[in-house]
């Protein structure tokens, strides 16, 4: 029969000292339960970004740039430079693998007042503003459904100093859609992580619809040159115009860098999360916008907001709004999951 060693503690002779827990942290992230795999952390890129800007910018970029080979340009060259942030945050994060992201490496490069101000700054504007204006476009798709809940409902007027506070019913589901994630991610990590990871799993898969379904039709042949159409006076500055969409469209991808605290062994799994996440959101955004391509022409998605919707419409009749809808709801929803767990 096997014998093992016996470590002794300070309990008393002979008892054995049970191994420390591998979950224990301490220092800055003491008390953090670290439960986020490659997979999840590679869902949170991609779940923290893919929300509203895919379903609505292309037409509105079309508007200043018609070119449909300027505007995967755009979009390549936009998951470039998300690309090479990708890669500094990684390096950054195999250096200092611990909860707050940004904070820490301002922290660490300019001193402790830079990163008071950065963290004062996210939570009283950057982040908090972002995750605000994501519920408020889910409340909007979500008022398709229950048309009583829209931003255009106001159920109640506040008379305050210098005039009056509107408040309308899409505002509330916008709020409520907030304080039902804050509750998720009190009750643990690995709740908040199932759900941000369930929500981007279904919208990943309802995005793949829309290729799917343009490349079986191909309703429009896409016009890929000339490159610079004659009657683009400025390309150069529409080109930058359209960049401008595309950057806030990849918005968020940095957030898994937030919960390095959470984040099983951060130092490897933290590059490998940001590298394959901007990869697959680049192939994402690219794909998607050729679906639009064989779906609509330049012309007719010209200056159009909720271009997918007509995409769709377009393909598949007008009955397939509800569709885009749900999805788009589903994805503003899980945007707001994954930000809200770093």
């Amino acid at each position: 029969m096997k014998t093992y060693p016996q470590q002794l503690s300070s309990a008393g002779p002979g008892l054995a000292t049970p191994p420390p827990s591998p979950k224990v942290q301490k220092g800055p992230d003491e008390g953090l339960v670290r439960v986020i795999g490659l997979n999840s952390a590679v869902l949170m890129v991609l779940g923290a970004v893919v929300g509203s800007g895919i379903f609505l910018t292309t037409g509105v970029m079309a508007a200043y740039l018609p070119s449909v080979t300027l505007l995967l340009t755009a979009w390549v060259a936009g998951g470039l430079l998300v690309l090479t942030g990708g890669l500094t945050y990684a390096e950054m994060g195999s250096m200092y693998p611990r909860s707050g992201g940004l904070y820490v490496f301002l922290n660490e490069a300019y001193g402790p007042l830079t990163g008071f101000l950065f963290g004062w700054a996210s939570l009283l504007v950057v982040i908090t503003g972002s995750v605000a204006a994501v519920a408020v476009g889910f409340a909007e798709y979500f008022s398709f459904f229950f048309p009583a809940l829209s931003m255009q409902n106001e159920i109640a007027r506040i008379t305050v100093p210098g005039g009056a506070l509107s408040i309308k019913a899409g505002q509330l589901v916008g709020s409520v859609s907030i304080i039902i994630l804050g509750i998720i991610n009190y009750v643990g990590v690995r709740s908040g992580n199932a759900l941000q990871a369930t929500l981007t799993i279904l919208k990943i898969a309802a995005l793949v619809g829309l290729p799917l379904l343009a490349f079986a039709v191909q309703r429009v042949d896409p016009a890929f040159t000339p490159v610079i159409p004659p009657d683009i006076p400025r390309a150069a500055a529409s080109f930058g115009v359209a960049m401008v969409a595309v950057m806030w469209t990849y918005e968020g991808w940095y957030y898994v860098a937030f919960a390095s605290g959470e984040i099983k062994n951060p130092s490897q799994t933290l590059p490998r999360a940001l590298i394959i996440g901007t990869f697959g959101l680049m192939l994402i955004y690219v794909v998607i916008n050729v679906a639009y391509f064989y779906s609509l022409s330049i012309s007719e998605m010209q200056g159009v907001e909720r271009i997918a919707e007509k995409a769709v419409s377009a393909l598949a009749g007008s009955g397939a709004g509800s569709l885009v809808a749900s999805t788009v709801a589903v994805s503003t929803f899980g945007c707001n999951a994954a930000a809200v767990i770093g």
